[in-house]
């Protein structure tokens, strides 16, 4: 698919058993239109993909393939990125990191649907982002700040990166759709390194260590979560005589 720089003013419906399209430059979908993936894959190309209302799945078996692309994501709307048909559906990373960047400026969603997304899920809108379902990321991150993650209540989101931290006067809120009811994230092993967040009803779980930060803030009901910063590694002088 080459759009040759054309805003694509249509809705676009990916439908092809066991096909392949590949993107040759950056597409652009107008602001009104819907993006409805059915069969086939998808393949990014290293390329950037702009839907216009929402990219949502449809009943078959259909794949995303980042290969270092971007999928963004740019409404307010609690359906901007809507997995409502999980079964059958399935990312490959590819070469390189690709991304699934939710641009709103205000309060929009992530619905899930319980996928493995290989791939980081970046904030990049002021407005909340809601995740829905219990998911599993390469990453999830943040590019803006303040901002907020919203994760529904009783899920568990499972990543092998969390690259989220706000900075001074800006801070990250994270917390649960139900005040009073965690939601979960999970990492496997290693250390987690985040600062000035503001967290409530959140388990950090999993096997890694989830360093806060110093300048966050436990609001409260919270689990799993150490509000110091990191250890700082050591130096050693190593001297040899003869």
């Amino acid at each position: 698919i080459a759009s040759n720089g054309k805003t694509i003013d249509f809705p676009l419906t990916f439908n092809g058993v066991g096909g392949t399209w590949q993107l040759q430059d950056a597409l652009t979908m107008g602001s009104t239109r819907t993006l409805t993936h059915t069969n086939g894959t998808i393949d990014l190309n290293g390329k950037t993909l702009t839907v216009g209302t929402a990219y949502t799945t449809a009943a078959g078996t259909k794949n995303l393939t980042f290969n270092a692309g971007t999928l963004v994501c740019p409404t307010a709307s609690t359906t901007a990125f809507n997995n409502a048909q999980p079964t059958n559906y399935t990312t490959t990373a590819g070469t390189g990191v690709g991304y699934i960047s939710m641009t709103g400026a205000t309060a929009k969603t992530f619905v899930g649907g319980g996928s493995t997304f290989n791939c980081t899920l970046q904030q990049a809108g002021a407005g909340a982002l809601t995740i829905t379902g219990s998911n599993t990321f390469t990453a999830i991150s943040n590019s803006v700040q303040p901002t907020t993650f919203t994760f529904t209540a009783s899920t568990t989101q499972t990543v092998t990166n969390w690259s989220v931290s706000g900075t001074s006067g800006n801070l990250v809120t994270i917390n649960s759709s139900t005040a009073g009811t965690r939601a979960t994230l999970s990492k496997s092993s290693g250390t987690v390194s985040s600062d000035y967040l503001s967290i409530q009803d959140s388990a950090a779980t999993g096997g890694a260590t989830w360093y806060a930060g110093a300048n966050s803030t436990n609001v409260s009901n919270n689990t799993g979560w150490i509000f110091t910063a990191p250890p700082g590694g050591n130096n050693f002088f190593s001297f040899l005589t003869n």
